[in-house]
Protein backbone atom coordinates (compact mmCIF):
# COMPACT_ATOMS: atom_id res chain seq x y z
CA UNK A 1 0.00 0.00 0.00
CA UNK A 2 1.24 3.51 -0.81
CA UNK A 3 0.83 6.06 1.99
CA UNK A 4 0.38 9.76 1.38
CA UNK A 5 2.96 11.19 3.73
CA UNK A 6 4.10 14.48 2.28
CA UNK A 7 3.63 16.52 -0.84
CA UNK A 8 5.86 15.02 -3.50
CA UNK A 9 8.89 17.23 -3.88
CA UNK A 10 11.50 14.56 -4.13
CA UNK A 11 11.74 12.26 -7.11
CA UNK A 12 12.21 15.06 -9.57
CA UNK A 13 12.52 14.22 -13.22
CA UNK A 14 16.12 14.35 -14.28
CA UNK A 15 17.77 13.74 -10.92
CA UNK A 16 20.70 11.42 -11.56
CA UNK A 17 20.78 7.95 -10.09
CA UNK A 18 24.12 6.62 -8.95
CA UNK A 19 25.61 3.91 -11.16
CA UNK A 20 25.77 0.50 -9.54
CA UNK A 21 29.36 -0.75 -9.15
CA UNK A 22 31.19 -3.60 -10.88
CA UNK A 23 30.40 -2.82 -14.52
CA UNK A 24 32.46 -2.67 -17.67
CA UNK A 25 32.14 -0.07 -20.44
CA UNK A 26 32.36 -0.89 -24.14
CA UNK A 27 32.12 1.08 -27.39
CA UNK A 28 31.39 -0.16 -30.91
CA UNK A 29 31.15 1.51 -34.31
CA UNK A 30 27.59 1.21 -35.58
CA UNK A 31 26.59 0.82 -39.20
CA UNK A 32 25.63 4.50 -39.21
CA UNK A 33 29.25 5.40 -38.55
CA UNK A 34 28.44 6.69 -35.05
CA UNK A 35 30.09 5.14 -32.02
CA UNK A 36 27.59 3.64 -29.59
CA UNK A 37 28.27 2.65 -25.99
CA UNK A 38 27.27 -0.29 -23.82
CA UNK A 39 27.61 -0.75 -20.05
CA UNK A 40 27.48 -4.29 -18.64
CA UNK A 41 26.78 -5.46 -15.08
CA UNK A 42 27.33 -9.21 -14.62
CA UNK A 43 24.72 -11.03 -12.58
CA UNK A 44 25.32 -10.63 -8.85
CA UNK A 45 25.73 -13.05 -7.17
CA UNK A 46 27.70 -14.65 -10.00
CA UNK A 47 26.02 -17.50 -11.83
CA UNK A 48 27.47 -20.99 -12.22
CA UNK A 49 25.54 -21.70 -15.42
CA UNK A 50 24.64 -19.71 -18.55
CA UNK A 51 22.41 -16.85 -17.41
CA UNK A 52 19.97 -14.67 -19.35
CA UNK A 53 20.62 -11.00 -19.96
CA UNK A 54 18.32 -7.99 -19.76
CA UNK A 55 18.81 -4.79 -21.73
CA UNK A 56 17.68 -1.33 -20.69
CA UNK A 57 16.87 1.45 -23.15
CA UNK A 58 16.66 4.86 -21.49
CA UNK A 59 13.96 7.46 -21.93
CA UNK A 60 14.06 11.23 -22.25
CA UNK A 61 11.59 12.22 -25.01
CA UNK A 62 14.04 10.73 -27.58
CA UNK A 63 16.31 13.75 -27.13
CA UNK A 64 17.56 13.48 -23.55
CA UNK A 65 18.93 10.94 -21.12
CA UNK A 66 21.86 8.55 -20.99
CA UNK A 67 22.68 4.88 -20.52
CA UNK A 68 24.94 5.10 -17.46
CA UNK A 69 22.39 4.27 -14.74
CA UNK A 70 19.52 1.83 -15.41
CA UNK A 71 16.29 2.17 -13.45
CA UNK A 72 16.71 1.45 -9.75
CA UNK A 73 14.38 -1.56 -9.68
CA UNK A 74 16.45 -3.46 -12.27
CA UNK A 75 19.21 -4.15 -9.74
CA UNK A 76 17.14 -6.05 -7.15
CA UNK A 77 14.49 -7.15 -9.65
CA UNK A 78 16.76 -8.62 -12.31
CA UNK A 79 20.50 -8.51 -11.60
CA UNK A 80 20.23 -9.99 -8.13
CA UNK A 81 17.95 -12.67 -9.56
CA UNK A 82 20.45 -14.01 -12.02
CA UNK A 83 20.27 -11.65 -15.00
CA UNK A 84 23.21 -9.85 -16.56
CA UNK A 85 22.19 -6.19 -17.06
CA UNK A 86 23.15 -4.33 -20.23
CA UNK A 87 22.40 -0.67 -20.89
CA UNK A 88 23.06 1.00 -24.22
CA UNK A 89 22.73 4.41 -25.81
CA UNK A 90 21.44 5.54 -29.20
CA UNK A 91 21.53 8.62 -31.40
CA UNK A 92 19.30 11.35 -29.99
CA UNK A 93 16.96 13.68 -31.82
CA UNK A 94 16.69 16.14 -33.44
CA UNK A 95 19.55 14.89 -35.62
CA UNK A 96 18.37 11.25 -35.55
CA UNK A 97 14.88 10.21 -36.60
CA UNK A 98 12.90 7.64 -34.64
CA UNK A 99 13.55 4.83 -37.14
CA UNK A 100 17.29 5.53 -36.93
CA UNK A 101 17.11 5.35 -33.14
CA UNK A 102 15.35 2.00 -33.53
CA UNK A 103 18.16 0.79 -35.80
CA UNK A 104 20.70 1.71 -33.11
CA UNK A 105 18.75 -0.21 -30.46
CA UNK A 106 18.43 -3.30 -32.67
CA UNK A 107 22.13 -3.14 -33.43
CA UNK A 108 22.89 -2.96 -29.69
CA UNK A 109 21.03 -6.26 -29.16
CA UNK A 110 22.94 -7.79 -32.07
CA UNK A 111 26.20 -6.58 -30.52
CA UNK A 112 25.24 -8.13 -27.17
CA UNK A 113 24.47 -11.53 -28.66
CA UNK A 114 27.82 -11.49 -30.45
CA UNK A 115 30.04 -10.07 -27.72
CA UNK A 116 28.61 -11.01 -24.33
CA UNK A 117 29.99 -14.57 -24.52
CA UNK A 118 33.45 -13.09 -25.10
CA UNK A 119 33.15 -10.56 -22.27
CA UNK A 120 31.32 -12.65 -19.67
CA UNK A 121 32.34 -16.14 -20.76
CA UNK A 122 30.54 -18.60 -23.00
CA UNK A 123 29.55 -20.65 -19.96
CA UNK A 124 28.14 -17.60 -18.16
CA UNK A 125 25.57 -16.19 -20.61
CA UNK A 126 22.77 -17.63 -22.73
CA UNK A 127 22.40 -15.24 -25.66
CA UNK A 128 19.06 -16.72 -26.69
CA UNK A 129 17.46 -16.01 -23.32
CA UNK A 130 17.11 -12.28 -23.00
CA UNK A 131 14.53 -9.67 -22.11
CA UNK A 132 14.31 -6.04 -23.18
CA UNK A 133 13.26 -3.18 -20.90
CA UNK A 134 12.66 0.45 -21.67
CA UNK A 135 11.10 3.46 -19.97
CA UNK A 136 9.26 6.34 -21.62
CA UNK A 137 11.00 6.88 -24.99
CA UNK A 138 12.94 3.70 -24.19
CA UNK A 139 9.61 1.93 -23.78
CA UNK A 140 8.72 3.06 -27.30
CA UNK A 141 11.95 1.47 -28.49
CA UNK A 142 11.48 -1.77 -26.54
CA UNK A 143 7.98 -2.46 -27.88
CA UNK A 144 9.12 -1.65 -31.42
CA UNK A 145 12.27 -3.78 -31.13
CA UNK A 146 10.14 -6.82 -30.26
CA UNK A 147 8.57 -6.62 -33.74
CA UNK A 148 11.97 -6.98 -35.42
CA UNK A 149 14.32 -9.05 -33.24
CA UNK A 150 15.19 -12.61 -34.17
CA UNK A 151 15.33 -14.63 -32.06
CA UNK A 152 12.75 -12.56 -30.20
CA UNK A 153 13.15 -11.57 -26.55
CA UNK A 154 11.58 -13.84 -23.98
CA UNK A 155 9.84 -10.87 -22.35
CA UNK A 156 9.28 -7.17 -23.02
CA UNK A 157 9.03 -4.72 -20.09
CA UNK A 158 7.71 -1.31 -21.05
CA UNK A 159 7.45 1.43 -18.48
CA UNK A 160 5.03 4.22 -19.54
CA UNK A 161 6.09 4.12 -23.19
CA UNK A 162 3.95 5.33 -26.09
CA UNK A 163 2.66 2.53 -28.32
CA UNK A 164 0.29 4.60 -30.47
CA UNK A 165 1.20 8.08 -31.67
CA UNK A 166 -2.15 8.46 -33.44
CA UNK A 167 -4.68 7.24 -30.88
CA UNK A 168 -5.42 6.18 -27.32
CA UNK A 169 -5.07 9.66 -25.89
CA UNK A 170 -2.32 10.88 -28.25
CA UNK A 171 -2.55 12.27 -31.79
CA UNK A 172 0.59 13.87 -33.13
CA UNK A 173 -1.20 14.96 -36.30
CA UNK A 174 -3.82 16.97 -34.42
CA UNK A 175 -2.36 20.50 -34.22
CA UNK A 176 -4.51 21.24 -31.19
CA UNK A 177 -3.70 18.09 -29.26
CA UNK A 178 -1.55 18.48 -26.14
CA UNK A 179 -1.02 22.19 -26.70
CA UNK A 180 0.30 23.79 -23.56
CA UNK A 181 -2.07 26.53 -22.47
CA UNK A 182 -0.44 29.69 -21.17
CA UNK A 183 3.12 28.33 -21.17
CA UNK A 184 5.42 30.07 -18.71
CA UNK A 185 7.84 32.67 -20.11
CA UNK A 186 11.14 31.04 -21.03
CA UNK A 187 14.09 32.20 -18.93
CA UNK A 188 16.79 29.69 -19.79
CA UNK A 189 20.40 30.18 -20.84
CA UNK A 190 19.55 29.91 -24.55
CA UNK A 191 16.98 31.98 -26.45
CA UNK A 192 13.62 30.40 -27.18
CA UNK A 193 13.82 31.13 -30.91
CA UNK A 194 17.16 29.36 -31.16
CA UNK A 195 15.75 26.33 -29.34
CA UNK A 196 12.70 26.22 -31.58
CA UNK A 197 14.81 26.43 -34.73
CA UNK A 198 17.03 23.60 -33.47
CA UNK A 199 14.14 21.13 -33.68
CA UNK A 200 14.97 21.03 -37.40
CA UNK A 201 18.73 20.58 -36.99
CA UNK A 202 19.83 17.50 -38.95
CA UNK A 203 23.58 18.11 -38.95
CA UNK A 204 25.25 14.76 -38.10
CA UNK A 205 28.17 16.66 -36.57
CA UNK A 206 25.81 17.71 -33.76
CA UNK A 207 24.66 14.19 -32.84
CA UNK A 208 24.67 13.22 -29.16
CA UNK A 209 24.29 9.67 -27.89
CA UNK A 210 24.23 10.57 -24.18
CA UNK A 211 22.86 13.74 -22.65
CA UNK A 212 21.46 15.13 -19.42
CA UNK A 213 17.95 14.07 -18.50
CA UNK A 214 16.80 17.46 -17.29
CA UNK A 215 18.52 19.95 -14.96
CA UNK A 216 21.28 17.93 -13.34
CA UNK A 217 23.74 20.75 -13.93
CA UNK A 218 21.68 23.00 -11.66
CA UNK A 219 21.89 20.48 -8.83
CA UNK A 220 25.32 18.94 -9.09
CA UNK A 221 28.80 20.02 -10.09
CA UNK A 222 30.47 18.31 -13.03
CA UNK A 223 32.68 16.43 -10.59
CA UNK A 224 29.71 15.21 -8.52
CA UNK A 225 27.74 14.09 -11.57
CA UNK A 226 30.77 12.31 -13.01
CA UNK A 227 31.25 10.54 -9.69
CA UNK A 228 27.63 9.39 -9.68
CA UNK A 229 27.59 8.23 -13.28
CA UNK A 230 31.09 6.74 -13.05
CA UNK A 231 32.11 8.50 -16.25
CA UNK A 232 33.75 11.77 -17.21
CA UNK A 233 30.84 14.07 -17.97
CA UNK A 234 31.30 17.68 -19.10
CA UNK A 235 28.77 20.52 -19.05
CA UNK A 236 29.75 21.72 -22.51
CA UNK A 237 27.62 24.26 -24.35
CA UNK A 238 26.29 21.47 -26.58
CA UNK A 239 25.26 19.41 -23.54
CA UNK A 240 23.67 22.41 -21.82
CA UNK A 241 21.83 23.35 -25.01
CA UNK A 242 20.39 19.83 -25.42
CA UNK A 243 19.19 19.84 -21.81
CA UNK A 244 17.42 23.16 -22.31
CA UNK A 245 15.94 21.95 -25.61
CA UNK A 246 14.33 19.03 -23.82
CA UNK A 247 13.18 21.18 -20.90
CA UNK A 248 11.81 23.94 -23.12
CA UNK A 249 9.96 21.51 -25.40
CA UNK A 250 8.43 19.80 -22.38
CA UNK A 251 7.15 22.85 -20.52
CA UNK A 252 6.66 25.51 -23.21
CA UNK A 253 5.84 23.75 -26.48
CA UNK A 254 3.21 21.35 -27.81
CA UNK A 255 3.57 17.77 -29.01
CA UNK A 256 4.33 19.28 -32.41
CA UNK A 257 7.91 19.36 -31.17
CA UNK A 258 7.99 15.56 -31.43
CA UNK A 259 6.75 15.67 -35.04
CA UNK A 260 9.59 18.03 -35.86
CA UNK A 261 12.43 16.67 -33.74
CA UNK A 262 11.79 12.94 -33.73
CA UNK A 263 9.71 12.24 -36.87
CA UNK A 264 11.35 14.85 -39.16
CA UNK A 265 8.07 15.90 -40.72
CA UNK A 266 9.74 18.11 -43.32
CA UNK A 267 11.06 15.01 -45.13
CA UNK A 268 7.59 13.92 -46.20
CA UNK A 269 5.92 15.33 -49.29
CA UNK A 270 2.39 14.89 -47.93
CA UNK A 271 0.52 14.41 -44.70
CA UNK A 272 -0.52 10.96 -45.94
CA UNK A 273 3.13 9.92 -46.25
CA UNK A 274 3.90 11.29 -42.80
CA UNK A 275 0.92 9.44 -41.34
CA UNK A 276 2.04 6.19 -42.99
CA UNK A 277 5.49 6.59 -41.45
CA UNK A 278 4.09 7.36 -37.99
CA UNK A 279 1.85 4.29 -38.30
CA UNK A 280 4.97 2.17 -38.87
CA UNK A 281 6.38 3.46 -35.56
CA UNK A 282 3.26 2.56 -33.53
CA UNK A 283 3.80 -0.78 -31.80
CA UNK A 284 0.08 -1.38 -31.34
CA UNK A 285 -0.69 -0.81 -35.02
CA UNK A 286 2.06 -3.21 -36.04
CA UNK A 287 0.16 -5.99 -34.26
CA UNK A 288 -2.50 -6.00 -36.97
CA UNK A 289 -2.45 -9.34 -38.79
CA UNK A 290 0.04 -10.87 -36.31
CA UNK A 291 -0.62 -13.93 -34.21
CA UNK A 292 2.35 -13.72 -31.85
CA UNK A 293 4.25 -11.19 -29.76
CA UNK A 294 6.53 -11.75 -26.73
CA UNK A 295 5.00 -11.85 -23.23
CA UNK A 296 4.85 -8.26 -22.02
CA UNK A 297 4.83 -6.45 -18.68
CA UNK A 298 3.45 -2.93 -18.38
CA UNK A 299 4.41 -0.40 -15.70
CA UNK A 300 2.44 2.84 -15.63
CA UNK A 301 1.17 5.51 -13.24
CA UNK A 302 -2.58 5.97 -13.31
CA UNK A 303 -2.20 9.77 -13.24
CA UNK A 304 0.48 10.02 -15.94
CA UNK A 305 -0.11 13.34 -17.72
CA UNK A 306 2.68 12.79 -20.26
CA UNK A 307 1.81 9.32 -21.59
CA UNK A 308 -1.83 8.40 -20.86
CA UNK A 309 -2.47 5.14 -19.04
CA UNK A 310 -4.78 4.21 -21.93
CA UNK A 311 -1.66 3.61 -24.05
CA UNK A 312 -0.57 0.65 -21.92
CA UNK A 313 -4.11 -0.57 -21.38
CA UNK A 314 -4.92 -0.62 -25.10
CA UNK A 315 -1.73 -2.52 -25.93
CA UNK A 316 -2.37 -5.01 -23.11
CA UNK A 317 -5.92 -5.59 -24.31
CA UNK A 318 -4.76 -6.20 -27.87
CA UNK A 319 -2.13 -8.67 -26.70
CA UNK A 320 -4.71 -10.55 -24.64
CA UNK A 321 -6.86 -10.90 -27.74
CA UNK A 322 -3.82 -12.62 -29.28
CA UNK A 323 -3.44 -14.89 -26.20
CA UNK A 324 -0.12 -13.25 -25.31
CA UNK A 325 0.72 -13.41 -21.57
CA UNK A 326 0.45 -9.93 -20.08
CA UNK A 327 1.24 -8.41 -16.69
CA UNK A 328 -0.13 -4.95 -15.89
CA UNK A 329 1.23 -3.05 -12.88
CA UNK A 330 -0.39 0.37 -12.57
CA UNK A 331 0.63 2.60 -9.67
CA UNK A 332 -2.42 4.42 -8.24
CA UNK A 333 -2.14 8.20 -8.44
CA UNK A 334 1.41 8.14 -9.81
CA UNK A 335 2.63 10.25 -12.72
CA UNK A 336 5.32 9.81 -15.34
CA UNK A 337 8.63 8.26 -14.24
CA UNK A 338 6.94 7.13 -11.03
CA UNK A 339 9.39 4.25 -10.59
CA UNK A 340 12.51 6.41 -10.68
CA UNK A 341 12.83 6.31 -6.91
CA UNK A 342 15.71 6.61 -4.54
CA UNK A 343 16.33 4.64 -1.45
CA UNK A 344 16.48 4.92 2.31
CA UNK A 345 15.14 8.45 2.74
CA UNK A 346 13.23 9.13 5.92
CA UNK A 347 9.78 9.10 4.28
CA UNK A 348 10.59 5.77 2.63
CA UNK A 349 11.69 4.37 5.98
CA UNK A 350 8.36 5.54 7.35
CA UNK A 351 6.53 3.76 4.54
CA UNK A 352 8.37 0.55 5.46
CA UNK A 353 7.30 0.90 9.09
CA UNK A 354 3.68 1.57 8.18
CA UNK A 355 3.69 -1.42 5.87
CA UNK A 356 5.07 -3.58 8.68
CA UNK A 357 2.07 -2.66 10.86
CA UNK A 358 -0.28 -3.41 7.97
CA UNK A 359 1.42 -6.80 7.53
CA UNK A 360 1.02 -7.56 11.26
CA UNK A 361 -2.67 -6.77 11.26
CA UNK A 362 -3.18 -9.00 8.23
CA UNK A 363 -0.96 -11.93 9.15
CA UNK A 364 -0.83 -12.25 12.95
CA UNK A 365 -4.28 -13.92 13.10
CA UNK A 366 -3.01 -16.55 10.64
CA UNK A 367 0.27 -17.11 12.50
CA UNK A 368 -0.98 -16.90 16.10
CA UNK A 369 -4.62 -17.83 15.64
CA UNK A 370 -7.67 -15.61 15.24
CA UNK A 371 -8.66 -16.32 18.84
CA UNK A 372 -5.23 -15.38 20.15
CA UNK A 373 -4.70 -11.84 18.83
CA UNK A 374 -6.73 -8.62 18.66
CA UNK A 375 -5.41 -6.72 15.63
CA UNK A 376 -7.17 -3.53 16.73
CA UNK A 377 -5.42 -3.37 20.10
CA UNK A 378 -1.76 -2.60 19.57
CA UNK A 379 0.91 -0.19 20.74
CA UNK A 380 4.03 0.97 18.91
CA UNK A 381 7.44 1.47 20.53
CA UNK A 382 10.68 2.88 19.19
CA UNK A 383 14.01 4.21 20.44
CA UNK A 384 16.14 6.98 18.95
CA UNK A 385 15.57 6.84 15.17
CA UNK A 386 12.89 4.25 15.92
CA UNK A 387 11.27 6.83 18.19
CA UNK A 388 11.19 9.22 15.24
CA UNK A 389 9.35 6.52 13.27
CA UNK A 390 6.75 5.62 15.90
CA UNK A 391 5.75 9.22 16.60
CA UNK A 392 5.36 9.75 12.84
CA UNK A 393 3.52 6.45 12.33
CA UNK A 394 0.89 7.49 14.84
CA UNK A 395 -0.08 10.34 12.52
CA UNK A 396 -0.90 7.92 9.70
CA UNK A 397 -2.08 4.59 11.10
CA UNK A 398 -5.73 3.59 10.92
CA UNK A 399 -6.93 2.28 13.27
CA UNK A 400 -4.47 4.18 15.42
CA UNK A 401 -2.34 2.49 18.08
CA UNK A 402 -3.68 2.44 21.62
CA UNK A 403 -0.42 3.97 22.84
CA UNK A 404 2.92 5.27 21.58
CA UNK A 405 6.17 4.73 23.48
CA UNK A 406 8.99 6.98 22.31
CA UNK A 407 12.43 6.54 23.83
CA UNK A 408 14.64 9.61 23.15
CA UNK A 409 13.46 10.05 19.55
CA UNK A 410 13.57 13.41 17.72
CA UNK A 411 10.15 14.97 17.17
CA UNK A 412 11.33 18.31 15.76
CA UNK A 413 14.27 18.54 13.35
CA UNK A 414 13.98 22.32 13.15
CA UNK A 415 13.61 23.39 16.78
CA UNK A 416 13.75 22.50 20.45
CA UNK A 417 17.52 22.10 20.53
CA UNK A 418 17.88 20.65 17.01
CA UNK A 419 18.11 22.54 13.73
CA UNK A 420 19.29 20.56 10.72
CA UNK A 421 19.26 23.63 8.49
CA UNK A 422 21.66 25.60 10.69
CA UNK A 423 25.13 24.84 9.26
CA UNK A 424 26.70 25.66 12.61
CA UNK A 425 24.34 23.63 14.76
CA UNK A 426 25.70 20.46 16.36
CA UNK A 427 29.07 20.84 14.74
CA UNK A 428 31.61 18.66 16.48
CA UNK A 429 34.58 20.71 17.59
CA UNK A 430 38.09 19.28 17.98
CA UNK A 431 37.39 16.42 15.59
CA UNK A 432 39.02 13.13 16.38
CA UNK A 433 41.46 11.94 13.73
CA UNK A 434 39.72 9.08 11.92
CA UNK A 435 41.55 5.76 12.12
CA UNK A 436 38.94 3.28 10.94
CA UNK A 437 39.16 0.52 8.35
CA UNK A 438 37.70 2.77 5.62
CA UNK A 439 38.92 6.23 4.63
CA UNK A 440 36.98 9.26 5.87
CA UNK A 441 36.61 10.67 2.34
CA UNK A 442 34.99 7.46 1.15
CA UNK A 443 32.64 7.48 4.13
CA UNK A 444 31.72 11.12 3.51
CA UNK A 445 31.01 10.49 -0.18
CA UNK A 446 28.82 7.53 0.78
CA UNK A 447 26.31 9.83 2.51
CA UNK A 448 25.07 10.52 -1.02
CA UNK A 449 24.89 6.90 -2.14
CA UNK A 450 21.38 6.16 -3.43
CA UNK A 451 22.14 2.87 -5.19
CA UNK A 452 19.37 0.38 -4.32
CA UNK A 453 21.85 -2.46 -4.70
CA UNK A 454 23.50 -1.24 -1.50
CA UNK A 455 20.37 -1.19 0.66
CA UNK A 456 20.59 -2.76 4.09
CA UNK A 457 17.59 -3.50 6.30
CA UNK A 458 19.63 -4.76 9.26
CA UNK A 459 23.10 -3.62 10.30
CA UNK A 460 25.44 -3.40 13.28
CA UNK A 461 24.68 -0.68 15.82
CA UNK A 462 28.25 0.43 16.42
CA UNK A 463 31.26 -1.72 17.24
CA UNK A 464 29.79 -5.16 17.91
CA UNK A 465 32.33 -6.73 15.57
CA UNK A 466 35.12 -5.44 17.80
CA UNK A 467 33.59 -7.14 20.82
CA UNK A 468 32.08 -10.36 19.47
CA UNK A 469 32.94 -12.91 16.82
CA UNK A 470 30.45 -13.56 14.03
CA UNK A 471 29.47 -16.83 15.72
CA UNK A 472 28.89 -15.16 19.10
CA UNK A 473 26.85 -12.33 17.62
CA UNK A 474 24.81 -14.77 15.53
CA UNK A 475 24.14 -16.83 18.66
CA UNK A 476 22.98 -13.74 20.55
CA UNK A 477 20.78 -12.48 17.70
CA UNK A 478 19.50 -15.96 16.80
CA UNK A 479 20.31 -15.36 13.13
CA UNK A 480 23.20 -15.97 10.77
CA UNK A 481 25.02 -12.63 10.79
CA UNK A 482 28.11 -12.05 8.63
CA UNK A 483 30.74 -9.31 8.97
CA UNK A 484 30.81 -8.63 5.24
CA UNK A 485 32.61 -5.59 3.87
CA UNK A 486 29.22 -3.93 3.30
CA UNK A 487 28.22 -4.53 6.93
CA UNK A 488 31.57 -3.31 8.27
CA UNK A 489 31.41 -0.22 6.07
CA UNK A 490 27.91 0.67 7.30
CA UNK A 491 29.02 0.31 10.91
CA UNK A 492 31.96 2.65 10.33
CA UNK A 493 29.74 5.10 8.46
CA UNK A 494 27.52 5.34 11.53
CA UNK A 495 30.46 5.61 13.90
CA UNK A 496 32.32 8.20 11.79
CA UNK A 497 29.21 10.37 11.32
CA UNK A 498 28.53 10.27 15.04
CA UNK A 499 31.99 11.17 16.33
CA UNK A 500 33.59 13.14 13.48
CA UNK A 501 30.82 14.88 11.56
CA UNK A 502 27.99 17.31 12.21
CA UNK A 503 24.22 16.86 11.98
CA UNK A 504 24.54 17.88 8.33
CA UNK A 505 25.26 14.21 7.79
CA UNK A 506 21.61 13.53 8.61
CA UNK A 507 20.45 16.11 6.05
CA UNK A 508 22.54 14.34 3.44
CA UNK A 509 22.05 10.70 4.37
CA UNK A 510 18.48 10.63 5.69
CA UNK A 511 16.76 13.61 4.07
CA UNK A 512 18.59 13.48 0.69
CA UNK A 513 19.00 17.24 0.55
CA UNK A 514 20.37 17.18 -3.00
CA UNK A 515 16.96 16.20 -4.37
CA UNK A 516 15.43 19.57 -3.54
CA UNK A 517 15.78 22.53 -5.85
CA UNK A 518 15.61 25.11 -3.05
CA UNK A 519 16.14 25.41 0.68
CA UNK A 520 12.44 26.25 1.10
CA UNK A 521 11.45 22.94 -0.54
CA UNK A 522 13.86 21.07 1.72
CA UNK A 523 12.51 22.87 4.77
CA UNK A 524 8.95 22.03 3.78
CA UNK A 525 9.87 18.35 3.50
CA UNK A 526 11.70 18.33 6.84
CA UNK A 527 8.65 19.98 8.43
CA UNK A 528 6.51 17.09 7.17
CA UNK A 529 8.80 14.67 9.03
CA UNK A 530 8.53 16.50 12.39
CA UNK A 531 5.95 14.76 14.59
CA UNK A 532 5.62 17.83 16.79
CA UNK A 533 4.86 20.13 13.87
CA UNK A 534 2.33 17.68 12.44
CA UNK A 535 0.23 18.19 15.60
CA UNK A 536 -0.73 21.68 14.43
CA UNK A 537 -4.46 21.80 13.77
CA UNK A 538 -5.07 18.34 15.19
CA UNK A 539 -7.33 17.58 18.14
CA UNK A 540 -6.29 14.00 18.80
CA UNK A 541 -3.19 11.84 19.10
CA UNK A 542 -2.70 8.48 20.83
CA UNK A 543 -1.72 8.41 24.52
CA UNK A 544 2.06 8.67 24.65
CA UNK A 545 4.90 7.59 26.93
CA UNK A 546 8.19 9.49 26.68
CA UNK A 547 11.46 8.04 27.96
CA UNK A 548 14.57 10.22 28.00
CA UNK A 549 17.85 10.80 29.81
CA UNK A 550 18.22 14.28 31.27
CA UNK A 551 21.85 14.52 30.08
CA UNK A 552 21.27 13.22 26.54
CA UNK A 553 23.82 15.04 24.35
CA UNK A 554 22.53 13.52 21.09
CA UNK A 555 18.79 14.23 21.34
CA UNK A 556 18.07 17.06 23.79
CA UNK A 557 15.58 16.37 26.57
CA UNK A 558 13.69 19.46 25.36
CA UNK A 559 12.49 17.39 22.38
CA UNK A 560 10.44 15.05 24.57
CA UNK A 561 9.37 17.87 26.88
CA UNK A 562 8.06 20.03 24.04
CA UNK A 563 6.13 17.09 22.59
CA UNK A 564 4.66 16.26 26.00
CA UNK A 565 3.58 19.87 26.57
CA UNK A 566 1.89 20.05 23.17
CA UNK A 567 0.04 16.79 23.78
CA UNK A 568 -1.17 18.02 27.17
CA UNK A 569 -2.56 21.14 25.49
CA UNK A 570 -4.61 18.72 23.35
CA UNK A 571 -5.74 16.79 26.47
CA UNK A 572 -3.81 13.70 25.34
CA UNK A 573 -2.74 11.42 28.24
CA UNK A 574 1.04 11.62 28.63
CA UNK A 575 3.58 9.84 30.82
CA UNK A 576 7.07 11.32 31.09
CA UNK A 577 9.90 9.25 32.52
CA UNK A 578 13.20 11.13 32.52
CA UNK A 579 16.28 9.38 33.96
CA UNK A 580 18.42 11.84 35.97
CA UNK A 581 21.95 12.24 34.61
CA UNK A 582 21.48 9.63 31.88
CA UNK A 583 22.53 10.07 28.26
Amino acid sequence: MAYEIAEETSYQEGFPRAAAPNFTDHVFLSRSGVELAVRIWPADPPTSSPAPFATWTHGGAAMAGHHFTPLAWMEPGLRQRGFHIVSHNYRLSPQARIDEQLEDCLEAIEWCRTNLPVILGCDRVDINRYIICGESAGGVMATLMAHHLSPPPKVVITAYGIVDFLGNGINLLDPNAHNILDPPPWTGEFEEERLKAYLYDRNPANILTDALFWDEREKLSVADLSLRLKTEFKYTERIRFQAELHKWKSICFSSGGMIQATFHDEKFSSSAELKKFIDSMCSIRLLEGKTWYPPTAFLHGTSDSIVPLSQSQAFANKLREMDVPVIESYEPGAGHVFDDKYTARIDEQLEDCLEAIEWCRTNLPVILGCDRVDVNRYIICGESAGGVMVTLMAHHLSPPPKAVINAYGIVDFLGNGVNLLDPNAHNISDLHPWTGEFEAERLKAYLYDRNPANILTDALFWDEREKLSEADLSLRLKTDFKYTERIRFQAELHKWKSICFSSKGMVQATFHDEKFSSSSELKKFINSMCSLRLLEGKTWYPPTVLLHGTSDSIVPLSQSQAFANKLREMDVPVIESYEPGAG
